[in-house]
């Protein structure tokens, strides 16, 4: 194992070399955006999910710790949904979003995570859960071997879940959520899978024992690697986004909204060889308002 990680890390990072440093981008002002363009939200929801605040945005209400992580996942929302609507979607389901950044206590446990998503009932689609369950159990082999926190590594990925597993992981969510809104997804910042990313490769070098050499080279490859990486799982979260928007739309037939989300994957380069097209990946800067009263 130790050989074929050393190997595929070297080839990656001496055959395509490290990304090129971008150039600083101009401040984009922000666009304000109001209660009244926000979804309304019933009395009965809570304001805070432990340090996370509720914020609002279009189609989405966001449990953020901090703010500026709450309007870096807006600013993707907000991509994604131009796209959906440029695609033909007229009506974009609304859902709920619960942001984990670096270092911040895990919105759900892991043992009621893994609970909830075998079961049928409160999981969203089952192959997705599934590569999620298998994500876990990975996270905690590396865990349990190099003694880290798997709470660090277990929520790299998008996690989709229906919104009747609120009220099973959260204190003051009402019943009935699912007539309000039509999915849930826990999103973890850039910084977090960063994060997260270096310990799995601070791990492996702690597992597998290696030499000065093959930790020199790790950390070469490392820097590629986490670039890599956290422009995968940006991908992956715009295309989660784009399914559970276009699930919405309820004049498209099962086939066609299939059709839709997978051509949204291949225009993100997901599943195949291709690379997104230019400025996909580039998002608007919509700062999001603290619910007061939801």
């Amino acid at each position: 194992m130790r050989t074929a990680i050393v190997i595929m890390v070297a080839t990656l990072t001496f055959t395509r070399g490290l990304p090129a440093a971008q150039g600083e981008k101009k401040d984009i002002p922000p666009k304000q955006e109001t209660h009244r363009s926000a979804p309304p939200a019933s009395r009965g929801w809570p304001e805070q999910w432990g340090e996370r605040k509720l914020y609002r945005s279009e189609h989405a209400f966001v449990y953020a710790q901090e703010k500026s992580t709450a309007d870096e996942i807006v600013r993707t929302l907000r991509t994604v949904l131009e796209d959906v609507k440029q695609d033909g979607v007229t009506q974009p389901a609304r859902g709920l979003i619960v942001v984990i950044d670096a270092h911040e206590k895990v919105p759900v446990e892991i043992a009621r995570l893994t609970e909830i998503l075998n079961d049928p009932n409160t999981r969203a689609a089952e192959e997705r859960s599934k590569e999620i369950l298998n994500s876990i159990k990975e996270a905690r082999k590396v865990s349990d071997q190099a003694g880290t926190d798997v709470n660090s590594l277990a929520f790299t990925l998008p996690i989709p879940l229906r919104p009747v597993a609120l009220p099973k992981i959260a204190e003051g969510f009402p019943e009935g959520l699912d007539r309000e809104i039509a999915w849930c997804l826990i999103l973890p910042t850039d910084r977090y899978v960063r994060t997260g990313m270096r310990a799995v490769m601070d791990a492996i070098v702690k597992i597998d024992n290696m030499d000065w050499k093959e930790r020199l080279l790790i950390g070469a490859a490392t820097p590629l690697a986490l670039y890599e990486t956290e422009k995968r799982v940006r991908r992956i979260r715009q295309a989660d986004l784009y399914q559970l928007l276009v699930e919405g739309q309820k004049d498209l037939s099962k086939k066609l909204k299939k059709e839709k989300v997978n051509a949204y994957r291949q225009k993100l380069g997901l599943g195949s060889q291709s690379e997104p097209e230019a400025g996909q990946e580039q998002t608007k800067a919509t700062p999001m308002e603290e619910e007061s009263q939801p």
